[in-house]
């Protein structure tokens, strides 16, 4: 599985040597920007706000299989808001996001 960002959206990339290559928006934001993958769950940062999509290829093989026609994924995807705090303006709003072998989360201000 490959994100990409492009214009405040969260596309899901999979080439597949078969059909060719299948791009699906997975999230819209205002700008995300930060990606961990923790266990199933994708987590992504975004300006003042943090997110994760549970169990991420399930949903979207669940997505896939409701709307097999439709590229956009977003609205059918369970999208949860985090309880953190981060400054609301676009300057210090790129973080990069991970996971710790401790398992813990870390974020740190990109600018």
């Amino acid at each position: 599985m490959t994100e990409i960002e492009i214009e405040g959206k969260l596309v899901h990339h999979a080439p597949d040597s078969w059909r060719g290559e299948e791009v699906l928006l997975i999230f819209q934001g205002t700008e995300p920007n930060g990606l961990a993958l923790r266990g199933s769950d994708l987590y992504i940062s975004d300006i003042s706000k943090l997110y994760r999509i549970p169990d991420v290829e399930e949903q979207i093989a669940q997505a896939k299989a409701k709307h097999p026609d439709q590229q956009d994924l977003h609205a059918a995807m369970r999208i949860e808001t985090l309880p953190v705090t981060f400054p609301e303006d676009r300057l210090h709003g790129w973080r990069y996001i991970s996971f710790g072998p401790d398992d813990r989360y870390f974020g740190a201000d990109l600018l």
